[in-house]
């Protein structure tokens, strides 16, 4: 992907704010916009690879080292359970606890990955097999998303869990649009055709699509003129035409990307234009250019909004909300670091306590415990988390048992 140059301050139409136009103040802002946008686009892009690097060489370690410290901890809760000898065997109430205590950590567990050693733990203390559970939990999400979609939305989805049935609700219901829009292309191409008058819908999506005709038109003659004057093979002077061909190959990209900020730039670097220029343009083209710059924005936007959907997600931000830089996913993941850290000092302090006898007693009695993992949610909040973690998961905080 090539990297886009940053727009010049002179892309600008410099006359007094009074003297200029609705038309002119919205290039202006436009092109301030465009500027600030891919700067931060920039930054985020420059942030990947650090993010990506702690991932690798702090989160990764550090999750692998709590999951090695709740399996230890299951089986020490293993070895408490199956104790008979005096001084080891459990209480009634100590082994409900106990027993509680590590149905929620297999389910933990296991919600963070598959393990059978784990797995087997869990169904050996359970009534219901996690088998039987992910399927009840599949059957529950069929029905929330039957209900919602209509069965044949769901069939043949071969999804083997809930997450994967969201899933392909959320792939049937993109097709599903996808197919809608084409239906409505063909209804206006089959009116065109036998020379009906458009609808009102109809009618505004062939004035847009004029529009966007025009403005493309518009860059288009931006990018002939500047292709003209930086034809390399029309330069005899070797330095001149080195710089030629770097310019050129930059007016190509910026054109294959309807990047006028870009190419009004160049022509700015070629004198071919200025602010006088600039100034001087017809209503008609400048409003042609501020289409095209709009629709600069709201690909800059997007872009920003695609890189950033992960952790947007995963630190539980709305899409309507957006964040104000690396620095604070960054932040972020330093603080999920740090209670990774935690959790797992915890769990093996507690390992220790618990292999105590005489620290066991007061721990257990100690020990507050809710009837169900603390991070259960329902089959209509997995839905709308889906696509959170198509890159990297988000660390899953420790919990506290006491």
């Amino acid at each position: 992907m090539p990297t886009r140059p940053t727009a010049s301050s002179l892309v600008g139409i410099a006359l007094p704010a009074a003297q200029l136009s609705k038309a002119q103040q919205n290039f202006n802002r436009l092109t301030s916009r465009i500027t600030t946008l891919r700067g931060q686009l920039a930054g985020w892009q420059a942030y990947q690879p650090r993010y990506n690097q702690r991932l690798a060489t702090e989160l990764q370690p550090q999750q692998t080292q709590l999951r090695e410290a709740q399996v230890a901890m299951l089986h020490l809760l293993d070895q408490l359970l199956s104790a008979t000898t005096v001084g080891e065997k459990l209480s009634k109430r100590h082994r409900r606890k106990a027993l509680t205590a590590l149905q929620m950590l297999a389910s933990t567990v296991l919600g963070d990955g598959p393990d059978p050693a784990v797995e087997a733990l869990h169904d050996k203390y359970s009534a219901t097999s996690h088998q039987a559970q992910q399927q009840a939990d599949l059957a529950e999400a069929e029905a929330l998303f039957g209900e919602v979609l209509g069965s044949e939305a769901l069939r043949g989805h071969g999804a083997q869990t809930a997450e994967d049935l969201a899933r392909h609700a959320a792939e049937h219901l993109a097709a599903q649009a996808e197919a809608e829009q084409a239906r409505r292309d063909a209804r206006a191409e089959a009116r065109r055709q036998a020379g009906k008058r458009p609808t009102r819908a109809e009618a505004t999506a062939q004035r847009q699509a004029d529009a966007a005709k025009e403005a493309s038109q518009s860059v288009r003659e931006v990018f002939r003129k500047l292709a003209s004057a930086l034809h390399p093979d029309r330069e005899p002077d070797p330095v001149a035409r080195e710089r030629k061909t770097r310019l050129m190959q930059r007016a190509n990209d910026a054109y294959a990307r309807d990047d006028l900020l870009t190419l009004l730039t160049l022509q700015i670097e070629e004198e071919q234009a200025g602010p006088q220029a600039l100034a001087s343009l017809p209503a008609q083209r400048l409003a042609h250019y501020n289409q095209v710059l709009r629709d600069q924005v709201k690909a800059l936007e997007q872009e920003i909004d695609d890189i950033t959907l992960h952790w947007r997600m995963a630190m539980g931000l709305g899409p309507w909300q957006t964040l104000k830089g690396p620095e604070v996913v960054d932040a972020s993941l330093s603080q999920d670091l740090q209670q990774l850290r935690d959790a797992t000092h915890e769990f093996k302090r507690d390992a220790e306590v618990l292999r105590d006898p005489l620290q066991r007693r007061n721990f257990l009695d100690a020990l507050q415990l809710h009837d169900g993992p603390e991070d259960d949610f329902s089959m209509l909040e997995l839905a709308v988390s889906m696509g959170m973690f198509d890159d990297e998961p988000a660390p899953r905080r420790g919990r506290r048992r006491r």
